[in-house]
């Protein structure tokens, strides 16, 4: 069986708690109204704020002012989240305390409600391109967890998903999250995945999704991440065509109060301002689990 996920790219990866807070801790908000543009200038200072470990009480009022709150499921955190950029901007995006973005908190819900029916025990396991945080959870999980990337500083193995070096039923369960849209022949990754699973084994393969339909680029897009595509819905047929079982977990089968979904800006990427440009795009995350053919 093989699990998938998807949500919006971000520039601004997850880090370790950033704020010396209690988890009973609750942020009260400020009394000054943010508009749109005077946050976009704010952001960069509060974050710089927190990078130095200033208290979120202690931040000036007017940073935090009457934006949404919401509730982080990974931290318990509550307040507003951050908006994240600076290739377009996302907004309300990032959790202030301990730093995951929607794509996390998605990813956190599905793999928790996944791990409550899936058997760990005797099992083997490999995470490619390892969020340290979910190989924290992981890892103690399985009798057996590596962890791989074309990088090969802090993996066991240095390994392309393309072409990979386990002999066929090598694992029970593989995660790699918004890799396939950094791979031009994702189909033939799809299929060395399926070959290293043994029968009944899980996949948990998230990419970013932008709209309806998948757009493939003709070169590697440096204003995101250089990814090859911008994967659309219609992205998880191939992924139906590798694998015999397609299960979809939606953002919307989670509270709304986790800000699963992606907002996001792509004004900058013409060289125009948001309030030149009207272009943005929400996407949804969504969980996929797909059962390995026998």
């Amino acid at each position: 069986m093989v699990s998938a996920l998807r949500n919006m790219r971000s520039l601004v990866g997850i880090s370790d708690p950033m704020l010396d807070l209690r988890c009973s801790q609750r942020h009260a908000g400020g009394d000054e109204a943010l508009s749109s543009h005077v946050g976009r200038g704010l952001m960069p200072q509060l974050k710089q704020s927190i990078s130095k470990g200033q208290r979120l009480a202690q931040l000036p009022g007017a940073l935090l002012a009457k934006r949404a709150a919401f509730n982080c499921p990974i931290c318990s955190y509550t307040g507003p989240f951050l908006d994240t950029g600076p290739t377009c901007w996302m907004f309300n995006d990032q959790c202030l305390w301990c730093g995951a973005l929607s794509r996390h908190r998605i990813q956190y819900c599905a793999l928790e409600e996944f791990f409550l029916t899936y058997d760990c025990r005797g099992k083997a396991a490999i995470h490619f391109a390892p969020e340290p945080q979910f190989s924290r959870d992981i890892r103690p999980s399985f009798a057996i967890y590596h962890t791989a990337d074309l990088n090969p500083q802090q993996v066991d193995f240095r390994a392309d998903l393309r072409d990979l070096p386990f002999g066929d039923r090598s694992y029970d369960f593989l995660y790699a999250s918004h890799v396939l849209e950094h791979i031009d022949d994702d189909q033939r990754a799809l299929s060395e995945i399926r070959r290293v699973l043994r029968p009944g084994g899980v996949a948990i393969l998230p990419v970013p999704i932008i709209g309806a339909k998948t757009v493939e680029y003709p070169y590697p897009s440096p204003v995101e991440a250089f990814h090859v595509r911008a994967p659309g819905v219609d992205y998880f047929d191939r992924y139906a065509a590798a694998f015999n079982r397609v299960e979809l977990k939606s953002s919307q089968d989670y509270p709304a109060s986790f800000q699963l979904y992606i907002y996001e800006t792509r004004a900058s990427y013409f060289g125009q301002s948001s309030k030149d440009t009207n272009i943005s795009t929400m996407s949804r995350s969504v969980n996929f689990k797909l059962r390995r053919g026998l």
